[in-house]
């Protein structure tokens, strides 16, 4: 698990996981989870359609926070704070109304 934390549960028991680290649950309902020393392999060699996304997404604001910064320094620092500072969450939020704000920049 990569952020945040959550809790394997089978008839045998639970295990907790905190960001960084890997669980695993038997088929077997008798056997408890367990902690795993390290990521499965597998894991190492995927990636899902949404991580490029967001990939792109980062450098997109990344870009125009730069953007800004030259033509507005004190603004364009402002909201790299913001973004950086924020949840997960409320950093989608963020980036969903600079891109609005962006959007009305260029119809009017």
């Amino acid at each position: 698990m990569l952020e945040g934390a959550t809790t394997l549960r089978s008839a045998a028991g639970e295990q907790h996981l905190e960001a960084g680290q890997h669980g695993f649950v038997p088929r077997d309902g008798n056997l408890a989870p367990r902690l795993l020393e390290a990521a499965p392999e597998f894991f190492s060699n995927r990636q899902l359609r949404i991580e490029e996304r967001i990939r792109e997404r980062k450098e997109f604001v990344a870009r125009r926070v730069q953007q800004l910064g030259e033509e507005r320094p004190g603004r364009a620092a402002a909201i790299a704070d913001r973004i950086e500072n924020a949840s997960d969450d409320r950093r989608e939020a963020v980036k969903k109304q600079i891109q609005r704000r962006l959007q009305q920049r260029k119809v009017t």
